[in-house]
């Protein structure tokens, strides 16, 4: 061995994670006659939808969300919806997505 060194230069980027890009929230919880889902409009693309599932799966509600350059509040009646709990599913984009959990008393 003769004592031969070498370099590297390494670029390393850290994007963030893009699931924590996005913020809603769901209110009043526990609910008991309706939802309030804020979604960051920002996040919305052509193909988002809000959606609840009951803790079977099954999909109770659907909704496409538009395109915003502001925060949305949507207001969803859950007013027949049985006690127990509840997911709201936000599809930002195919690879994006965000759960919320609520309670119906």
């Amino acid at each position: 061995n003769t004592g031969m060194t070498g370099l590297d230069t390494v670029k390393v980027t850290v994007n963030p994670d893009a699931s924590r890009l996005a913020t809603s929230l769901v209110y009043p919880n526990p609910a008991t006659s309706y939802i309030n889902v804020v979604v960051d409009g920002k996040s919305v693309s052509n193909k988002s939808l809000i959606s609840v599932y009951n803790s079977s799966g099954i999909i109770l509600y659907q909704k496409q969300l538009e395109k915003s350059s502001t925060t949305t509040v949507n207001q969803i009646d859950v007013s027949r919806f049985v006690k127990g709990a509840y997911l709201v599913k936000i599809l930002y984009s195919p690879t994006k997505t965000q759960t919320l959990k609520f309670m119906i008393q």
